[in-house]
């Protein structure tokens, strides 16, 4: 039995499985963000013991020792390298996923587009610590001697300085992190979604005469030439007529203005 109420929409009544179903999926939510808030307490709540015992500012210091009596350490060091390497890989990853999902969507062939997503969204269901584990185990042995390279002659600059975490540079950091979030870009849902067919279609251009203006058709397709009344023969609006049509300007309209 379905119901219609006053906006005019029909509904269908819901049955008990729905009703548990909706009832269990609200409290997997809720029970998702308590945890997550637990477990901001409890390390907050391990940290305090420790950031009272620290003799070193925990947000501008860039010492880590943190064994003996007195330690002294802080983020510092820790967040230039993450932030700056997350914008590099950014700045890496984004243009490339884009161009990716767009060659796709819009000019892969048929037989390779299946292909390709699948491929793409299998990349992107692979754990984060898989591809950090082959950059450091794999990648790294091959790109060193470039890394080396550079650091040797461009190590005035923080990018390609040794940070003090791994022993890598931020800009290899940064390259790993684009090879990671690199096939979760491409598979994103607005970079794969295709073109709405409105936007693929060319603009269609009417001729408008100047002498005779415009006037939207019936069918409301593009514009069409109104006639003008007949006149006394040699009048203005014969001579008018006579005028070249070659000279009369084309206007383009959208079939979005339709």
């Amino acid at each position: 039995m379905c119901i219609r109420d006053r906006t005019n929409t029909v509904t269908a009544p819901r049955r008990g499985g729905d009703r548990w179903f909706g009832l269990a999926s609200q409290g997997a939510g809720v029970a998702v963000v308590a945890l997550v808030t637990l477990v901001g307490v409890f390390l907050v709540s391990q940290a305090i013991p420790a950031l009272s015992k620290n003799e070193a500012n925990f947000l501008t210091s860039r010492e880590w020792s943190v064994g003996g009596d007195n330690p002294r350490f802080g983020i510092m060091e820790l967040l230039w390298t993450t932030t700056t390497a997350s914008i590099i890989a950014m700045a890496i990853a984004v243009p490339i996923g884009v161009c990716v999902a767009l060659f796709i969507t819009e000019y892969a062939p048929q037989w390779l587009r299946r292909p390709a997503a699948t491929l793409v969204d299998l990349l992107a269901a692979v754990p984060s610590i898989v591809y950090v584990l082959w950059g450091l185990i794999i990648f790294r042995p091959v790109v060193r001697p470039l890394e080396d390279w550079l650091s040797t002659r461009l190590g005035w600059l923080p990018l390609f300085a040794p940070t003090g975490i791994t022993g890598g540079t931020i800009m290899f950091i940064g390259v790993v992190l684009a090879i990671m979030i690199l096939p979760i870009v491409t598979a994103a849902p607005d970079a794969r979604r295709p073109l709405p067919a409105p936007r693929r279609r060319p603009r269609r251009c009417v001729l408008r005469t100047p002498t005779r203006p415009s006037r939207a058709g019936a069918g409301g397709g593009g514009a069409v030439s109104a006639p003008y009344p007949p006149s006394a023969a040699g009048g203005p609006a014969s001579q008018v007529s006579r005028t070249s049509a070659s000279d009369a300007p084309a206007v383009c309209c959208s079939d979005e203005t339709r």
